[in-house]
């Protein structure tokens, strides 16, 4: 028996949906929904504290895809750093967000290895894509 297209395209959804694994559990916050300055202390604190830096993905001692992103070190872990999943890139590359491996996962860029972040269902907003978008073409300041 042949599926119907829709039916494929849930059959698949629904697969998708049972298969995630770590970070899973993470909902988009009121944190997401507050302005987010183009600035590294400010997308650490309103983005990758609360949707990243959680338990089951980027924190402790064997986080997902060896990216510690703990308020303490994800400056050091992610500019000018390769990328583990494509070495052959920057995970954050200063000047450069299209080139630059996170930014690339998080607005779900051909060539990025595995799924976009974050993996829950609704993403990053626009305007928080923005910010970071913004905070690395200025040059991805330790700010």
């Amino acid at each position: 028996m042949r599926m119907s297209g829709q039916i494929r395209k849930n059959a698949v959804v629904i697969t998708l949906l049972f298969g995630l694994q770590a970070c899973t559990h993470i909902s988009p916050t009121a944190a997401g929904k507050q302005n987010v300055d183009a600035k590294f202390s400010s997308i650490q604190e309103k983005i990758i504290n609360p949707r990243c830096a959680v338990p089951g993905c980027h924190v402790g001692s064997f986080p997902s895809a060896s990216l510690n992103l703990e308020p303490s070190v994800a400056f050091e872990k992610t500019v000018n750093v390769n990328s583990v999943e494509v070495p052959t890139m920057l995970l954050i590359k200063p000047g450069d967000a299209a080139n630059s491996y996170l930014y690339r996962k998080i607005i779900a860029a051909p060539g990025i290895a595995g799924r976009p972040m974050p993996l829950d269902e609704k993403g990053l907003t626009p305007a928080q894509i923005e910010s970071i978008e913004k905070w690395i073409n200025e040059g991805a300041q330790d700010n």
